[in-house]
């Protein structure tokens, strides 16, 4: 479910008109294709729960929809699952980020850091976002 649901995702470049128009520009068969690839990563997770690629996919499309509350719920459904889930942490960290709560976002992106700290673009992205707290 969770294979088949990612190929009709990215067949259809979901995120990115997610991200353009929101759900409600979505045209009819887009928006029956976005209900299908819902079900479908449900589905996943209704044989495994706690699969983290699942949920992590949930929670970005939800975050590019709009959705913030389902997609704050899915990325912690997704550290719960995999404590090491770099992005799931980085991700809520930019929810929390503008949301306003600093504090909770500085500390996700803190944790995203810790697992990945090789990865030096996100250092100095998250360095910059946090560096402009002051602001």
């Amino acid at each position: 479910y969770n294979k088949l649901a990612s190929a009709y995702a990215d067949e259809m470049g979901l995120k990115e008109k997610l991200k353009q128009s929101g759900i409600q520009s979505l045209s009819i068969p887009d928006q029956t294709k976005y209900q299908k690839i819902l079900g479908l990563y449900q589905a996943a997770l209704v044989i495994k729960p706690d699969y983290a690629d699942s949920l992590v996919r949930l929670a970005r499309i939800y975050k590019a929809a709009g959705e913030l509350a389902k997609s704050e719920h899915y990325y912690l459904k997704t550290i719960k699952a995999d404590s090491d889930h770099f992005e799931a942490y980085l991700d809520l960290g930019e929810i929390y980020w503008n949301r306003g709560d600093r504090a909770s976002a500085e500390i996700q992106f803190q944790k995203a850091i810790a697992i990945n700290p090789e990865n030096q673009n996100v250092v100095r992205r998250v360095q910059k976002i946090v560096g402009k707290k002051g602001d």
